[in-house]
């Protein structure tokens, strides 16, 4: 079978002057503000889907994944009239994934006849030359946005055998038993070693 990869990049702004921002929530649109532009792979982070999930929906929380990573749809710009999104926009996007993730534990056991789990978007698939002495053609797969390409991150990590599992302390979910990108043990219980200490410190507490 041919290898499949994941070949997705994109755009998000920084603000030229030290301190200041690169998005505002401006009349109910997440807009940015920033003239810089920076080009980065999501996909060399960690779970940014599960990351989205978990947003509260609020302007604050809104812009400040968007000073991280970007906007869900439009690339940033460095010169012209620079773009924005619809902050309700973003809250049912939000809403969506959040079904998604709360679905994950029976993905088997869709109702609809075609097994349909999400629809992650418009995907590009290209055939790009193999490399070694006898290669084969891999096949890519080229999201159009950051949410097309969350989407596409979360099926490929549910397709990969992978699980979601709430911290013991925080109880915010993480990613467990699957290769990924900072995927944790199928075995763990805590999404970090700040939450581990923090749930064994109170315990002992509790025992003292």
């Amino acid at each position: 079978m041919s290898e499949v990869r994941i070949d997705f990049e994109w755009t998000r702004a920084f603000a030229k002057s030290p301190g200041k921002p690169a998005y505002k929530c401006v009349s109910g649109r997440i807009q940015q503000v920033g003239h810089g532009k920076q080009q980065y792979a999501p996909f060399a982070h960690a779970a940014l889907y599960l990351e989205f999930s978990q947003l509260d929906g609020s302007e604050n929380a809104c812009v400040g994944f968007a000073e991280r990573w970007g906007l869900l749809t439009t690339r940033a710009y460095s010169t012209g009239e620079l773009p924005s999104e619809e902050l309700s926009f973003w809250r049912a996007e939000i809403r969506k994934m959040r079904i998604y993730v709360q679905a994950l534990p029976n993905v088997v056991r869709v109702a609809n006849s075609r097994g349909t789990f999400a629809k992650v978007g418009t995907v590009d698939v290209l055939l790009e030359p193999g490399t070694g002495p006898s290669p084969t053609p891999v096949l890519v797969l080229e999201p159009g946005n950051l949410l097309q390409a969350m989407n596409l991150e979360m099926a490929q990590f549910v397709a990969g055998g992978g699980s979601l599992i709430p911290c013991q302390q925080c109880r915010r979910l993480f990613q467990a038993g699957h290769g990924g990108t900072g995927s944790k043990r199928a075995i763990a219980k805590f999404c970090s070693d700040k939450c581990k200490h923090a749930f064994h410190n109170a315990k002992r507490g509790r025992h003292s």
